[in-house]
């Protein structure tokens, strides 16, 4: 269907990336089942709209690029995303970590709606775009209505993971590093503590959120929602408890200054995917976050 996103491709583009299970392969220390292709293909995940707006923007916003595509294609690739995120702007989907079973709607889609809508405005006044400008304020508006009354729970004092329910998700920290929750406002406090004490393990390692899913109830720490802690707490001025978190994590990579995506909390062993791009990505940002300004 036209302008409709998969959240994963073959690395050639094709659409179709069958998971299947390769039962000859025991997995690393006999931890399978070990997968190629992913399912996730399949899947509606509608946060992926919002982030391909952040993505592309830079092709429009960077001065190294700008003037490179032309005005009219630029107004097209955005207002296209637009229109998806408008239209899904609470839509259930399977959310960020790909739940297979169930589909609700996730806080973390409405953030990247608000997000990319938001990035939608300064795209289109660079490219002199009144009329998309407008509409993608509209739909700011409408995504952060929704974030504020349906996905913000007073009870909890954050985010939470599922619109109208109170467990938490640590991919929610992006609500502070994406400035919808400014350090001004004392929601961002609340919001990262909350989140803290509900998904932390032994060490102050993260996991991702602490009700079951489709594999049953999490056990490891994701390294990357750590990364994100560390970037929180510096956006919050915790300067100092960003330092220690980070100076932890890098004491626990693999030799080769490597990381996977899950630690074992009680090992300290790193498991699942490896080498885990978006770990390393989170070590780059919290590293810049924590770094001296250049200007």
């Amino acid at each position: 269907h036209e302008g409709v996103l998969q959240p994963a491709y073959r690395i050639n583009g094709a659409a179709d990336a069958e998971e299947r299970v390769l039962d000859h392969l025991s997995g690393y220390n006999g931890d399978g089942p070990v997968r190629v292709g992913n399912q996730a293909f399949e899947h509606v995940q509608n946060d992926v709209y919002g982030e391909m707006v952040l993505a592309v923007s830079r092709l429009f916003l960077d001065t190294r690029f700008v003037g490179e595509i032309p005005q009219l294609t630029g107004v097209e690739i955005v207002g296209s995303l637009l229109d998806q995120i408008e239209a899904r702007l609470e839509e259930p989907d399977a959310g960020l970590w790909e739940f297979r079973e169930r589909s609700r709607l996730h806080s973390f889609s409405v953030l990247m709606h608000w997000a990319g809508s938001r990035r939608a405005v300064e795209v289109a006044e660079a490219l002199g775009a009144s009329e998309l400008a407008e509409r993608a304020r509209s739909v700011e508006r409408a995504a952060a209505e929704v974030l504020a009354t349906r996905c913000w729970n007073d009870d909890v004092g954050a985010l939470t993971q599922v619109a109208g329910e109170s467990q938490l998700d640590a991919a929610l920290l992006l609500a502070v590093h994406l400035g919808y929750l400014p350090p001004e406002d004392p929601r961002a406090i609340s919001h990262v503590d909350a989140i803290r004490a509900a998904l932390s393990v032994d060490g102050g390692l993260l996991r991702r959120y602490s009700s079951p899913d489709d594999f049953g109830m999490p056990a490891a720490a994701f390294t990357v929602c750590t990364f994100w802690l560390v970037e929180a707490l510096a956006i919050l001025g915790r300067t100092d408890e960003a330092r220690e978190l980070f100076d932890y994590l890098l004491s626990l990579h693999n030799g080769l200054g490597l990381y996977s995506e899950d630690i074992l909390p009680d090992t300290l062993e790193q498991s699942g995917n490896f080498p885990q791009t978006y770990s390393h990505v989170g070590l780059i940002n919290a590293a810049f976050r924590l770094s001296r300004r250049w200007d």
